[in-house]
């Protein structure tokens, strides 16, 4: 018995049975084991348990124990006298579905709720609504009920925690706060509305104020992607297609230490402009893509943009295979690495070669962005316009060269910010 934690014991020496003519020593207790009542990973519950432990010991008058079996009835009130009657349960011998209490030398063990077989409010014991104060009232062999019923012990009020997650009176509150229960949506998640409270999602210019009692956050961040370079047209010979931009830096869950109540400014970089075709050999600056610009937390932690992908550009006497093949200026490089555990981007694909028309580059694809498709070659007639890419800091695609006409890149995507707590 020493194993056992006891949470509610009581003597009572029972009143003079009418036919019998013994006394009974009763010792309650309630035993409750939680295990595992919330996971971390998927925020689930284990049940709990749906039994109350009961120990008791019957004398006889002279207070030696006895053996055999005897009828006992357990039953809960919501009232130390009269009220409602809650719960039932008979261990009878002669009851069908039964069965009586066997008792050797005085002791007996049952674990009410096992049968759960009488009248009351709730059938079966883990219903009963232990959120409120309860009696336990029991009657021996054919006299009546002992005329003192006896209060439950707070342990058994855990059974009102198998409901946690719907009840709104037992230490919920669905805005996070200390030593309180989250509320789970009908897919047993922490729904969306609390989630959002831990997280912030900056796709423009703006100011993150420190929650209260945040002194550390997480940031994750990209710049915006370079733009695609455009295509070469009007070319009796090689029209060349435009590089595609590359992506941009990007930083993954970099720490970084606020003030509750703070403000700081969060900047998002924009992605590069498209350039546009030409038919000038070489090609002029405003054929290659622009730059994307960087993003910030507080001035403190940057993630650059992609540089731009390259007009298309290539010799007339480069005898290489056609679309997709690299050019000497091929697709853009990312820019120069600012040291806060920034990542570098993908390179744009190079524009490709051939005769009369070459495919353009593709765009860099990124840590959370898919580089645009560069346009498709022309031939002799129009190349294909550049794509724009998907996501974040992802680079544009490059635009088509042709002989008629050639395409012009596409831009490169924003960058964002993402602050966690």
């Amino acid at each position: 018995m020493k194993a056992i934690k006891v949470v509610y014991s009581l003597e009572l020496i029972a009143e003079r049975l009418k036919e019998k003519k013994i006394h009974i020593l009763f010792l309650l207790f309630f035993l409750f084991n939680f295990l595992n009542f919330f996971s971390l990973s998927n925020y689930c519950y284990a049940a709990a348990p749906d039994k109350l432990s009961y120990q008791g010991k019957l004398t006889d008058s002279a207070g030696a124990p006895l053996n055999g079996t005897y009828k006992i009835v357990f039953r809960i009130y919501d009232a130390s006298g009269g009220g409602n009657k809650l719960w039932e349960e008979i261990y009878d011998p002669a009851l069908s579905g039964s069965r009586g209490v066997s008792i050797n030398q005085g002791v007996f063990n049952e674990l009410l709720g096992s049968l759960n077989n009488g009248s009351g409010t709730y059938r079966n014991l883990k219903d009963v609504p232990f959120n409120q104060k309860c009696w336990l009232g029991i009657q021996v062999g054919t006299d009546t009920e002992m005329s003192q019923r006896q209060e439950i012990a707070n342990a058994a009020y855990a059974f009102q925690a198998q409901n946690a997650n719907t009840i709104g009176n037992v230490g919920i509150n669905p805005t996070p706060l200390p030593n309180t229960l989250l509320p789970l949506d009908a897919n047993a998640k922490l729904p969306p509305s609390v989630l959002s409270a831990r997280y912030q999602v900056f796709t423009s210019l703006g100011t993150f104020t420190a929650p209260a009692g945040v002194t550390m956050v997480f940031i994750t961040m990209c710049g915006g992607g370079g733009g695609g370079g455009g295509g070469r047209y009007g070319y009796t010979g090689w029209n060349d297609g435009g590089g595609g931009g590359a992506s941009s830096e990007y930083i993954i869950r970099a720490l970084y230490p606020v003030t509750p109540g703070n403000s700081y400014t969060v900047v998002v970089g924009a992605g590069g402009a498209g350039g546009t075709k030409t038919s000038v050999y070489p090609p002029p600056a405003s054929s290659t893509g622009g730059v994307g610009t960087a993003s910030s937390f507080n001035s403190a932690i940057y993630a650059d943009g992609g540089n731009g992908g390259s007009g298309g550009n290539c010799a007339s006497d480069v005898s290489v295979p056609g679309g997709g093949a690299k050019c000497t200026y091929d697709g853009g490089g990312y820019t120069s690495n600012r040291g806060y555990r920034a990542l570098p981007g993908s390179n744009g694909g190079g524009g490709g070669i051939n005769n009369p028309g070459a495919n353009g580059g593709h765009g860099g694809g990124g840590f959370i962005g898919v580089g645009g498709a560069g346009g498709t070659g022309g031939g002799s007639g129009t190349g294909g316009i550049g794509t724009q890419g998907t996501g974040y800091g992802a680079g544009g695609g490059g635009g088509g060269g042709g002989r008629s006409d050639a395409g012009n890149g596409a831009a490169g995507k924003p960058g964002c910010v993402l602050v966690e707590w």
